[in-house]
């Protein structure tokens, strides 16, 4: 839904989501920084909902982060998460 509306390929955004969680919303993530099914850190998660106008996110609300993180892709963002990253060179 997101990745249609803010003009991401579903197939990445899925791939980034299953990278780097499994789809596991609850899980903690690098040393216990990262948490979410986008395994996003806390001041990074707070920077881009202050970024894209919407600082009332709540952090640990996986519909909050799958847009979140859709959002920052949109906007050119998706080099923040290693999966990314992966996808695009063509490694995963």
């Amino acid at each position: 839904m997101y990745a249609k509306r803010y003009g991401v390929s579903p197939k990445v955004a899925l791939k980034v989501a299953k990278c780097e969680s499994e789809f596991r919303t609850t899980v903690y993530g690098d040393g216990g920084k990262a948490y979410g099914v986008y395994q996003f850190h806390k001041p990074t998660f707070e920077l881009f909902a202050k970024a894209y106008g919407d600082e009332a996110m709540d952090y640990k609300n996986p519909e909050h982060a799958i847009k979140l993180a859709i959002l920052a892709i949109s906007h050119g963002e998706g080099d923040h998460w290693t999966c990314y990253r992966w996808i695009k060179a063509g490694t995963i």
